[in-house]
């Protein structure tokens, strides 16, 4: 615990995903601050989101009310924030009742519009005996009151469902008044000095004034959705819940300091009439009260609580830097910093990314970290800043290129990113080895085919898929899935099957509950390379279907030729008696899956009959692990005996667009086609949902017919259809035998040969459809007219040329940050390498003694005096203990791997007639898995 004088400050509200409407703090200037300049400098609020917050009803009645007035609206106990309707039962996860100042005294159901108190819901004063009423004593010898209604027995959410109407009301109450000191507060400061309004100062200053006078006595509570509701005295010593369940101001500890409050006292600290404020309030030193009994209590409050590195700790850390930015007190700035070194070695993969690896929530971290955060650490006339002090900023920000198919929400990038740095990352082909995400981009910035395919782990949250692609042309997602969307209401969204993945015997990844509760590392990435017009990745997974299987992994090929782009997927899955290979249309789409095979209108479950789909079952409860086909709703059903197609179009909105997608299906064949819809948005979680939406989803499914193993390969050729761009002439797949996957692509522009080797590292030969022959031991080849392109492996003869690369690797004995303008950090390695490789931006892949593979950006080779040094330009991530020979990673997930650790580095080359060609050079890395036995052979 701090000591008092510099007591420890942490907590402030997540701004706009909790429609707080805080603002975003502009940076310093490069003038040192002026004496009267508010301390956490000038506070910007959108003028669209001021005049939209003065033109309500609330804020006009707002100004009609005297400080003091405004100052009685002050709740003086905690409120809750989660309540459900007592009439129409909208559950209190959709936040379904709202107060107004206009009607001070009763909350209203924005779904069925009904008014409390009522003349059947009362809504009595705390001491009112009429309904059940819990007793807190907050202070000695004080006592608050909470009255609420129960919920009946049969109709309950949760065991002990209450409904706390007054509390509700209370919290309601608080966070608008909270919020218009805030809006009153910038509209006094950006009026001119001589203009401004000393009404909106006193009202601020009355409001602010008032919260600080009854938070003392807020009971610490314990407020959170489908939970029974807790009260406690205002000060309760630690231990507090993790997770920051435990709060006084809001629904959660982490948002303990009131921002918006303490944004608004630093515009009127030097300029508001405290002691008139005070006068009017009975107290004799406004600021001190102020300052200490409400932002250093609740400061205090959010430091004591467990810190478990989540996004949440931000929140506290921005709260410590700006009280003690506020109150000059560096005890505050050094603490945030210590545990900000901390947050980044915990809470970032060493590529960078964020460690629950979404977009969604790598975006809001980068946008604490990169805003407000850098903002408050940079003293004025810094010639360093916060990016100084925080280097995995920089790292953070190019990782999240990654995501590119997720556009930034305005709103929040306005809020989050308060100085505009004009940095933001390009869009490219990248590998993050750390987080287990690759994109596949071809094309022209705007018009590109991007594939992203995620091998995430399950260390950090529970919704991530193991193997799972999405797809997107022109930065429109047309295959896509359900991560970054509301939950759904039972759970789908967490089973593999509401993802574009294959699953094997109807099972989830992880095959059973007990498993999949068990945090396991990801799916492995063993090659990545990527120039403008070819691109090649392999992910496969040894923890996806760990008994059923014994390959499960897939290969993607993107290409450009000209205006043209097209992608060819390989799912290889041995072992298991039944595959579905599945296609989401992207949520919110009204595209549908057309075979163009005979098929038959069909319906019924794709459930098995001995489980029964309950569409009522919660996701807590874990019944979405069986019972997820239950979500899909048959529509079509054809079997393909030979190659097909199958179109996303139009269906039920026909466009001028036609066809946006078209799949050209080379796989195993026969195979049963099915078209679907499944869940697109959570249906009733909402108090204001309506029906649930769907999306399209095309399932392509193999079955053993004698209870044999099944082996089967799916290939798949995505092709998009756009205005301008005539189609594909012919797309097949050219009869080989062995471990060969050949397809034929012809276009106008010319014919392509894909040649796929499912045993990179031996030698096939196989024959073309014009009768030329190809050889090779790569993992890819691409030949085209006369180019020829090669990923992995030593060597392709092809189109009359020999194609040839060297093999790079070794053992890796050293792991050491050095960070400098070339890199991260370096390994070293006692072989001599070839010299002369032109290595920047190609992938360097280390595999451990346990067989788990990770991957970082090569930036050079320096030969060194006992071998080499490999420059990475990420974290090393990790370091080799020279007693035991383990790697340890000290940035997350904090693990170990014994040793050897061996390295190659993925190559890609191409006949000369096309070696002009730069290759991107800022290609990162990823992570890869499974030793050479389990594998076969090295894919380069």
């Amino acid at each position: 615990m701090i000591p008092r004088p510099a007591r420890s400050a942490r907590g402030l509200a997540m701004l706009v995903a909790l429609a707080l409407a805080a603002p975003a703090l502009a940076g310093p200037g490069p003038a040192a601050a002026q004496p009267h300049d508010p301390p956490l400098g000038p506070v910007r609020l959108p003028k669209e989101w001021q005049d939209r917050f003065w033109a309500t009803p609330q804020a006009k009645a707002f100004l009609k009310l005297s400080p003091k007035e405004l100052a009685d609206l002050v709740p003086v106990q905690a409120g809750l924030k989660y309540c459900a309707c007592p009439v129409c039962d909208a559950p209190e996860r959709g936040d379904p009742l709202v107060w107004s100042i206009e009607q001070p005294k009763v909350v209203v159901c924005r779904k069925c519009k009904g008014s409390f108190p009522n003349d059947t819901i009362p809504l009595p004063s705390p001491a009112d005996k009429k309904l059940p009423t819990e007793k807190i004593e907050v202070l000695p010898g004080r006592w608050h009151f909470y009255p609420y209604h129960p919920v009946e027995l049969e109709k309950a959410k949760y065991p002990d469902e209450r409904l706390y109407l007054h509390a509700k009301r209370d919290y309601e109450a608080r966070a608008y008044l909270a919020k218009a000191a805030l809006y009153a507060a910038v509209r006094w400061h950006d009026q001119e000095p001589a203009a401004r309004d000393p009404k909106l100062a006193q009202a601020a200053a009355a409001l602010i004034l008032r919260f600080a006078q009854v938070y003392p006595a807020y009971a610490m509570h314990n407020d959170q959705p489908g939970v029974a509701k807790q009260f406690q005295p205002a000060r309760v010593p630690p231990p507090y819940r993790h997770g920051y369940q435990t709060a006084k101001w809001e629904c959660n500890g982490s948002l303990e300091t009131p921002m918006n409050l303490l944004l608004a006292y630093s515009l009127l600290r030097d300029g508001a009439d405290w002691a008139e404020a005070g006068r009017l309030l009975e107290c004799s030193d406004p600021k001190r009260i102020i300052e200490e009994d409400l932002f250093l209590a609740s400061a205090e409050l959010a430091s004591r609580q467990p810190d478990d590195y989540t996004e949440d700790s931000l929140a506290v850390y921005r709260g410590m830097l700006s009280v003690g930015k506020l109150l000059g007190s560096q005890v505050l700035v050094v603490e945030a910093r210590s545990r900000l070194d901390e947050f980044t070695r915990r809470g970032f993969y060493y590529d960078g990314f964020w460690r629950g690896a979404d977009v969604l929530s790598h975006r809001r971290v980068l946008g604490m970290l990169d805003g407000w955060i850098d903002g408050l650490l940079t003293k004025p006339g810094d010639v360093a800043d916060g990016r100084a002090a925080f280097p995995m900023i920089e790292l953070a920000r190019t990782a999240g290129a990654a995501v590119p198919s997720r556009p930034h929400d305005p709103d929040v990038r306005r809020a989050s990113w308060p100085i505009e740095t004009g940095d933001e990352p390009s869009h490219r082909p990248l590998l993050l080895g750390g987080a287990g995400l690759a994109l596949l981009s071809v094309g022209e910035p705007g018009r590109s085919l991007d594939v992203e395919i995620r091998g995430r782990d399950g260390l950090a949250d529970r919704r991530c898929q193991r193997l799972a692609f999405r797809l997107s042309v022109g930065g429109v997602p047309l295959l896509d899935d359900l991560d970054e969307r509301p939950p759904t209401a039972d759970g789908f969204d967490l089973a593999t099957a509401s993802h574009n993945a294959v699953v094997v015997d109807g099972l989830n990844q992880r095959e059973t509950p007990q498993a999949a509760r068990v945090p396991t590392p990801g799916s492995d990435f063993l090659y990545f390379a990527a120039d403008p017009d070819f691109q090649v990745v392999t992910v496969a997974d040894r923890f996806a279907y760990p008994i059923s299987t014994k390959r499960y992994r897939q290969t993607f090929v993107a290409c450009r030729s000209g205006p043209r782009r097209y992608a060819l997927s390989i799912f290889e899955v041995d072992g298991g008696l039944q595959h579905d290979q599945i296609f989401h249309a992207a949520p919110g789409r009204k595209e549908e899956w057309r075979p163009l095979i005979a098929t038959q209108p069909t319906t019924g479950s794709l459930l098995p009959p001995s489980i029964s789909f309950l569409p009522s079952a919660r996701p807590q409860e874990g019944r979405w692990f069986v019972q997820s086909y239950g979500e899909f709703r048959p529509r079509l059903r054809g079997v393909a005996a030979e190659p097909c197609r199958v179109v996303l179009d139009g269906g039920r909105e026909k466009s001028a667009a036609g066809a946006v997608l078209k799949l050209h299906l080379l796989g195993d064949m026969p195979s049963t086609l099915i078209t679907a819809d499944s869940a697109d948005a959570p249906a009733g979680d909402d108090a204001t949902s309506g029906p649930e939406s769907t999306r399209s989803s095309l399932i392509v499914r193999r079955r053993s017919d004698a209870g044999q193993a099944l082996n089967s390969t799916f290939v798949t050729v995505f092709e998009p259809v756009e205005p301008g761009v005539a189609p594909l002439d012919r797309v097949a797949r050219v009869e080989s035998i062995g471990d060969a996957v050949v397809v034929l692509i012809e276009s106008p522009e010319g014919s392509d040969h894909l040649v796929f080797n499912r045993r990179p590292g031996t030698t096939l030969r196989v024959k073309t459809a014009n009768g030329r022959f190809v050889s090779t031991d790569g993992l890819a080849v691409r030949v085209r007219g006369e180019d020829v392109f090669l990923a992995g492996g030593t060597y392709v003869e092809a189109a009359g040329k020999l194609v040839s690369q060297k093999s790079v690797r070794g053992t890796v004995t050293a792991a050491e940050r050095d960070p400098n303008e070339r890199g991260r950090g370096w390994f070293q390695t006692p072989e001599k390498l070839p010299e002369g490789l032109d290595v920047a931006g190609r992938t360097l892949f280390i595999e451990h003694g346990d067989g788990t593979v990770r991957s970082w950006t090569l930036d050079s080779i320096e030969p060194t005096a006992d071998g080499a040094r490999l420059r990475v330009r990420e974290e090393p991530g990790f370091r080799i203990d020279p007693a035991s020979g383990a790697a340890g990673y000290y940035q997350f997930p904090l693990t170990s791997s014994p040793g050897p650790h061996r390295f190659r580095l993925a190559q890609l080359s191409r006949s000369p007639s096309t070696a002009a060609k730069p290759a991107p050079k800022a290609v990162a890395a990823g992570r890869a898995g499974r030793s050479p036995a389990a594998r076969g052979a090295a894919l380069n």
